[in-house]
């Protein structure tokens, strides 16, 4: 029986064929760019950080150097009050559950509620010692 099979000749099969496989040139770029967003949502991360912490130095830096000797009229004090709302109102941190850092946070919020009063009304007075010494407390416990 084996004899009559290998004599007959199938023409309808082709012989066996080489398909190229493109997957790995599929796979290199979507892994390449998988790699690229990842480093850059990472370097956006990073960045972003930095410049938060770029941001807090300089504030740390204009509170440290404030005089409160050298303001001498109404004027120079308004606007000292309003640059000291708008600065400390970046160290609040509502999400905070640590008791020394909302202790901290009561503190800078009765100090811009303070600077309100220097803020908006037409005459005001130069800081009055109370004042002084709550905004050099709350500049004491921002610096830690």
């Amino acid at each position: 029986m084996k004899d009559k099979i290998s004599g007959i000749r199938l023409y309808d099969i082709k012989p066996l064929t080489t398909i190229e496989d493109y997957s790995l040139y599929y796979f290199l770029p979507i892994a390449i760019l998988f790699l690229i967003a990842i480093s850059a949502i990472i370097y956006f991360a990073f960045y972003i950080y930095n410049k938060k912490q770029e941001k807090r130095k300089q504030i740390l830096k204009f509170l440290n150097n404030i005089d409160f000797k050298s303001i001498k009229n109404a004027n120079e004090c308004k606007q000292l009050a309003y640059k000291l709302s708008t600065n400390l109102e970046f160290f609040i941190n509502t999400k905070t559950t640590n008791t020394k850092k909302l202790q901290i946070n009561d503190n800078i919020q009765q100090t811009i509620n303070m600077l309100k009063a220097y803020k908006y009304k037409k005459q005001i007075q130069v800081f009055s010692n109370k004042d002084t010494k709550q905004l050099k407390q709350t500049i004491r416990l921002i610096n830690g």
